[in-house]
């Protein structure tokens, strides 16, 4: 039996195609690159799946970019979950960094959502027209000559974009692509895996119709102002807060209208606010963009009810001073399509530590007190 030969090619054909390989044996200097940009690759790949801060992603996409591909500046966009065409830009040159927001076109935006990686000429002029002007702006500024846009792609949809940009013109190497694609697609997952995360938590802790915190938050937040009372010289309370008759609105304007009343009336609420004391309503959603320190909050306990938490008042006094401001808020109508729509509430105050040591005897003796204010005739406090 004859063996097959090794190779139908002539030594000198061989050797002519070993040369040409970009990733020959004989180009050491290429391997030696290879090596790197795989290595910086996986470095980069472990620092985003650790992260879950859309913030410090941003950051490690800025610092690794240019070990993945030679540029002079980069710039990430985030598309904003609210308006997609809206990105918000982080810029960095080497030397300072810059943010901005711009809004993309639809026609641009659907190309990037589609595409590979665009190339852009910058020292020629416009790159396009349209919402590429304001993406690659600061790049031209920056005295950048060429820029390479990616798409950061989650479960096609476009959650962002990369750009690298240098001060020569020039494409990118057909053997620079798949590292650059797969650097994007490595960020891509990061940003929504982090916003993933983030929405898990707003689903967990704020209310979807108000964006206030809801009762998880409340008790968290009572609870450390009730360990800082025992230690300080000042008190603290709770207010549990129950609109009157509310099912009329409810019925006879539907509830889609009762909404906006309760969205309207957690503003109102918010701004009577002391710096320090809480507002909170807890019906587990998203569409809250409260912050754990945010001076002036609200919590909402569910349907018409609100809580509020009090900070630093010297005697039950003070606590009835905030509750009448409370109820004092209902004098003036609610605006409904056209219509003043009037309100009142009754609200109940528990006093640390003489009404309750604990935040749910606090609470609980609050709705108590709410309860005997509505018995005396609502629209008051107890």
């Amino acid at each position: 039996m004859k063996r097959a030969p090794k190779s139908h090619r002539a030594p000198e054909a061989e050797e002519r195609a070993a040369a040409s390989s970009p990733w020959s044996p004989c180009d050491d200097g290429a391997v030696r690159r290879h090596l790197e940009t795989m290595a910086s690759l996986l470095a980069v790949q472990r620092t985003l799946h650790s992260q879950t801060d859309i913030q410090g992603i941003v950051d490690t996409v800025l610092a690794y970019a240019r070990h993945i591909h030679p540029c002079d500046a980069v710039a990430v966009g985030l598309c904003r979950r609210s308006r997609e065409c809206d990105v918000e830009l982080f810029c960095h040159d080497g030397s300072s960094r810059s943010t901005a927001v711009l809004s993309l076109e639809a026609g641009d935006y659907e190309r990037l959502r589609r595409s590979s990686i665009e190339d852009f000429d910058l020292a020629a002029g416009s790159p396009g027209g349209g919402g590429h002007d304001a993406l690659l702006a600061p790049m031209r500024e920056a005295g950048m000559a060429a820029a390479h846009v990616l798409p950061l792609r989650a479960h096609d949809r476009l959650c962002g974009l990369l750009v690298l940009a240098r001060r020569q013109p020039g494409e990118p190497s057909p053997e620079a692509a798949p590292y650059l694609l797969g650097f994007a697609e490595t960020a891509a997952i990061a940003l929504d895996n982090a916003r993933s995360l983030g929405e898990r938590d707003l689903l967990a802790r704020y209310d979807l119709l108000t964006g206030l915190p809801n009762r998880s938050v409340f008790f968290d937040r009572l609870n450390d102002l009730l360990l800082a009372a025992e230690r300080g010289p000042f008190r603290a309370a709770a207010c549990f807060v129950d609109l009157d008759d509310f099912q009329r609105i409810n019925d006879g304007f539907g509830h889609s209208a009762g909404d906006r009343i309760l969205r309207k009336v957690s503003r109102r609420l918010s701004r009577c606010l002391r710096q320090g004391d809480s507002l909170c309503r807890p019906s587990p959603s998203p569409a809250g963009q409260g912050e754990a320190d945010d001076p002036e909050e609200l919590s909402r306990l569910g349907g018409d009810e609100f809580a509020v938490v009090l900070s630093k008042i010297d005697d039950e006094q003070d606590a009835g001073l905030v509750a009448q401001r409370i109820t004092d808020l209902f004098q003036r109508p609610f605006e409904l399509d056209g219509r003043e729509i009037y309100l009142s509430a009754s609200v109940g105050v528990a006093v640390f530590p003489n009404d309750g040591c604990d935040a749910d005897s606090l609470l609980r003796n609050a709705a108590t007190a709410m309860h005997c204010a509505k018995k005396r005739g609502k629209n008051c406090f107890q």
